[in-house]
């Protein structure tokens, strides 16, 4: 569905909903829904003609000029329909961002309960099918000869990361509204992410595959511990690992 350029912010978290990957609160989806119903503006009008044309088509025809309360009904109709988008406009306008505040507002609970749940299940999965892929490869072209159930688990673990990564993506849009005050990043998706080989020295490489199904594989193989956390649980993660008066090395932007 297109949702109005108001929602910007919140566009990934409502592409989860929609699919039926995650179930937005009621009151969150009913706020959505007042936008879309506002964005999409009243049912379509009978035409208005502009005093202008009326004149116009009545010469052009050979009928009589317009009377004065033929124009004066069309321009009342142009005037009030200029109202009516002025008001909507206003009210779509304080919606759209009383909306997006109230996603802010609710952005823990939405992770925790919402978002948190899902994440546990993908991981689950993700190392049900690796643990059938184990001793085979990961390489569709080396699979061919393999079982039924071995191929079907290299199809998942591709389904699977799709999923975890759209997942981690409605994640992202609410942390961007409701940021961390202390972690820089490197707790963002690992609760392990200093500890190599997931920690990336700046101006060092990281050696994950750039394949999302393979990435999400090399984590795991690793000892990665995916988490999805609140920005104060990432705050808190970080002032365990690095205490106030512990220097710490800065975080490479590489990938």
């Amino acid at each position: 569905m297109n949702h109005h350029r108001k929602l910007a912010p919140i566009f990934a978290v409502l592409e989860l909903h929609e699919e039926g990957l995650i179930q937005l609160p009621e009151p969150l989806a009913r706020r959505v829904a007042q936008v879309d119903r506002l964005a999409a503006g009243p049912p379509d009008p009978e035409p208005v003609t502009h005093p202008a044309d009326l004149v116009r088509r009545a010469v052009e025809d050979g009928t009589p000029l317009p009377t004065a309360a033929e124009v004066a009904e069309q321009t009342a109709r142009i005037d009030a329909g200029q109202v009516l988008a002025g008001a909507i406009g206003a009210e779509l306008a304080a919606v759209g961002e009383s909306t997006v505040n109230g996603f802010h507002a609710s952005a823990d609970s939405l992770i925790v309960e919402t978002l948190r749940p899902v994440h546990s299940r993908i991981v689950d999965d993700l190392r049900a099918v690796l643990a059938v892929l184990d001793g085979h490869g990961l390489d569709p072209a080396g699979l061919l000869d393999a079982a039924s159930k071995v191929r079907q688990a290299r199809r998942d673990l591709d389904t699977l990361a799709a999923t975890y990564n759209r997942l981690r993506g409605g994640y992202g849009a609410l942390i961007r509204l409701a940021p961390p005050t202390v972690d820089d990043g490197r707790f963002s998706e690992l609760r392990n992410g200093h500890e190599p080989p997931f920690f990336i020295p700046q101006g060092a490489t990281s050696m994950a595959p750039t394949d999302p199904a393979l990435r999400l594989a090399w984590l795991l193989g690793n000892g990665a511990e995916l988490w999805m956390a609140t920005p104060a649980e990432r705050d808190a993660r970080f002032a365990e690992v690095y205490p106030p008066d512990q220097s710490r090395q800065p975080l490479s932007t590489a990938g």
